[in-house]
């Protein structure tokens, strides 16, 4: 698109076509394309991202290197994202407040956050009930401390490669299997003295004060002992 100036100060009559992707992001501005405004784009952080927990606030972030932006083009710049659900912040004035401060801490301490990647900011009830400077610090903390440690321990890019990232090896509860028993059951619950295996033939005795009867136990046939 083509704007044409007629003001006395600028005497071109054309302007150069405008371009978002070209606005410069330095300094304390908050630029349509420092902005997540895709629901796509924010599952992408919410299932693939790193989480960082405050006492005030919660950030997810993920890398948004190759993630299409705004025309078709590529996002080279770091991009900011806000949830504010109605469960915690009841009333619409207080959501805006809230959404209002995140937005000035991120474009008044640009240097304190990660390059390239899509940060989404979670706000809660606590959240509001927060002072600017404790989410300040919170936010800033995050960007200056929390990320370049899990930048060493996770991978060399600040939030990790699109879908990637190591997961913790979970070691799984070993458990102790049953040992096989050969030969007749054993009944450890029962009462009274258990048969064991002789170790020389390998056969079940009878226990002590009882006579092993011959042939099969038919119903009702009575079982003769050393007692009787």
């Amino acid at each position: 698109m083509i704007f044409v100036s007629h003001h006395p100060r600028f005497p071109t009559s054309i302007s150069t076509p405008f371009n978002p992707q070209t606005e410069s992001i330095d300094g304390e501005v908050f630029r349509p394309r420092e902005r997540i405004k895709t629901q796509a784009d924010f599952n992408r952080v919410g299932r693939f991202g790193k989480n960082f927990n405050g006492k005030h606030l919660r950030v997810q972030w993920l890398s948004n290197k190759g993630v299409a932006g705004d025309g078709g083009s590529v996002v080279t710049n770091t991009r900011l994202g806000i949830k504010t659900p109605k469960k915690q912040i009841k009333r619409a004035v207080d959501r805006n407040l809230v959404k209002r401060r995140v937005r000035d801490v991120f474009r008044k301490n640009k240097e304190s956050w990660p390059t390239g990647v899509d940060m989404v900011v979670y706000c809660t009830a606590v959240t509001l009930t927060s002072s600017y400077e404790e989410m300040k610090l919170e936010m800033k903390y995050w960007g200056k401390e929390v990320v370049p440690r899990v930048a060493e321990r996770g991978g060399t890019e600040a939030g990790g490669a699109f879908g990637a990232g190591k997961k913790k090896p979970w070691k799984k509860r070993e458990t102790a299997q049953p040992a096989a028993v050969s030969g007749r059951k054993i009944f450890k619950n029962s009462e009274g003295p258990q048969e064991s295996k002789t170790p020389e033939t390998g056969v079940c005795a009878p226990p002590e004060g009882k006579e092993k009867t011959a042939g099969k136990r038919g119903k009702g046939t009575a079982v003769a002992t050393a007692e009787e």
